[in-house]
């Protein structure tokens, strides 16, 4: 704990005001004065520091040890107030899913004194940020029939995080209890469907008002669970009966004209879903389960703002290469990364900027996830073909570009240079972590060194890092690591804070990290010679090659990403 974190907590909390720490820091009062310059010029109430930092000592945010070293804090006084809040017990919220609320205690109710009361492993408890009035104590009761509550301490933003996702819930119990009411009438099916499919409209809503990219609906042994990917990480829905599972399941494959009956075999399917006037595509995928079926949902959304190269992260420097590489009349040009690192995007961004009316583009999918007019896309699963018998195929329509998914195997890799070299310009994907080591994979899989030589354009290698929210707040990094990553001593540093925008995530959507290996005429000769990495790695160098991680630098010194999150994403070494 640091001078730095505490007035970053206060400013959070609205408890000082940021203009008079600026103007403090204009005339050089050092970081660790300032609290004690606010307190001394009435900025700041000494008596409010002090409740605040004990308030802190029970939600494991600040040690007594660390109160200690502010001697401008009397002691016996916060000794006495430690002693009077020890009766309180502090507990975590961070992973609290598993819990039930009041029913008659309104949601508005808690917001406006900020507690929550649920039942969490059959205890009720009354969890809040700051001491319960003994009055909204005896009303709690009271709304929940007498029942004995205990009162708990929890971080304020966790329990602003569980107030809110306790808001989402409401909204799903409500068409719940209706789909309830008419399994008891009805017990053997569901003969008005409606309540059905408003559940299903609210999950696809939530799931776009939250940016999510993919709905998980699984069953288990005695419940069923639906959770949304936000920002590439899963965070639960809600969870139900396995009662309301069934009808559920079966109203989303008919949606998606799928056998309704089959549940021993993997069916996928599509069907639209208008929100706010946007058409949206759903993709839907079942796989059987031990416990039935488990079914995922893609929610795909056609922007042209996500198929403009200019929206793409990458510097302007790369964008203007990429671009060049692209106008070229022939060659192949991989995009690489892991699954999830949004190589699909990149690729469709490059097709978007390629399409012409003078051009004849051929794109090869398993499947088609993005609809792009002027283009001849062919889904290679309907047909029952794989890439290398397609790719065949597509070399008899006269194309001038291609784009071929992914290459998973030789024979699509020997075809796919053989097409750069006879006049086509190919675009594909592969799994590899890096630019450097896709042309090792290659040759791995059986290419030539004198054909990559001359038929690779370029290699682009990417990952996608969760970006800071708005509410990010500073925060103080260990000398060592200034020094490890050669950080200016004024380096400013963000961390993720949350808010009711980011779902108290403190992220708010993603942002792509990159390398790009253009081969030059000198990496071309390198490539032919069968040189090693280290030595295309320093051609490269010189030719201004930035790597995956110092790209990520560079966005961690502009506050747009965190910088244990960038480092957790390129499986960096522990700091």
């Amino acid at each position: 704990m640091d001078s730095l974190s505490l007035i970053n907590d206060l400013l959070r909390d609205n408890l000082i005001d940021k203009k008079y720490i600026d103007y403090l820091k204009k005339y050089n009062i050092q970081t660790e004065d300032i609290i004690e310059t606010l307190i001394k010029l009435a900025l700041l109430k000494k008596d409010t520091l002090i409740d605040f930092l004990i308030q802190g000592v029970h939600m494991h945010e600040y040690s007594i040890e660390y109160i200690k070293t502010l001697k401008f804090l009397p002691q016996s006084i916060i000794e006495s107030k430690l002693h009077q809040k020890s009766n309180t017990s502090f507990i975590d919220l961070k992973n609290s899913t598993d819990y039930s609320m009041c029913e008659n205690i309104d949601i508005n109710l808690m917001k406006q004194n900020n507690f929550i009361a649920i039942n969490i492993k059959n205890k009720n408890m009354i969890i809040t940020s700051s001491q319960i009035d003994i009055n909204l104590e005896n009303r709690l009761q009271f709304l929940c029939n007498k029942q004995t509550f205990k009162i708990y301490l929890a971080n304020k933003h966790q329990i602003d995080s569980l107030l809110f996702d306790i808001q989402k819930k409401d909204k799903f119990q409500k068409y719940i209890k209706e789909i309830e009411k008419e399994l008891i009438i009805n017990q053997d099916n569901i003969h008005n469907d409606s309540n059905i499919l408003n559940l299903i409209n609210l999950i696809l809503q939530t799931t776009i008002d939250s940016r999510g990219s993919d709905i998980h609906i699984e069953s288990e042994e005695k419940k069923a669970t639906i959770r949304i990917r936000i920002d590439g990480v899963l965070k639960q829905l809600f969870t139900f009966k396995l009662d309301i599972y069934h009808p559920l399941i079966s109203r989303l494959k008919l949606l998606s004209n799928l056998n309704i009956a089959q549940k021993r075999k993997p069916q996928d399917g599509r069907f639209t879903h208008t929100n706010n006037n946007i058409i949206y595509d759903i993709r839907l995928s079942t796989l059987p389960t031990i416990y039935g079926e488990s079914m995922v949902l893609r929610v795909l959304h056609t922007d042209e703002k996500l198929l403009d190269l200019s929206n793409s992260s990458m510097s302007e420097h790369q964008i203007k290469r990429f671009k060049d590489v692209l106008s070229s009349p022939f060659g192949l040009i991989l995009l690489t990364g892991p699954t999830g690192s949004g190589k699909t995007t990149t690729l469709y961004a490059a097709l978007y900027f390629l399409r012409s009316i003078t051009k004849k583009i051929i794109t090869l999918e398993d499947p088609v996830e993005y609809e792009i007019e002027s283009l001849q896309q062919v889904n290679i699963s309907e047909f029952g073909l794989q890439f290398a018998q397609a790719l065949r195929h597509v070399l008899r329509q006269d194309p001038d570009k291609i784009m071929v998914g992914e290459i998973r195997d030789k024979q699509t890799l020997d075809l796919a240079v053989e097409a750069s070299l006879t006049g086509h310009l190919v675009l594909s994907t592969l799994h590899t972590n890096h630019a450097i080591a896709t042309i090792t994979r290659l040759k791995d899989m059986g290419a030539d060194s004198y054909l990559l030589s001359d038929g690779l354009k370029a290699i682009v290698s990417q990952r996608l890092v969760r970006k800071l929210c708005t509410c990010k707040t500073l925060y103080n990094i260990p000398k060592e690591i200034v020094k490890k990553f050669s950080f200016n001593n004024e380096q400013i540093f963000y961390k993720p804070n949350g808010c009711q925008k980011c779902g108290y995530t403190g992220y708010y959507g993603r942002v792509m990290i990159s390398e790009s290996l253009f081969i030059s005429e000198k990496i071309g000769t390198l490539i032919h010679q069968a040189s090693s990495s280290q030595t295309i790695l320093k051609q490269a160098k010189q030719e201004g090659f930035i790597t995956l991680l110092e790209d990520g630098i560079n966005k961690v010194k502009s506050g747009d990403i965190y910088l244990h999150e960038l480092l957790g994403v390129l499986n960096y070494e522990s700091i």
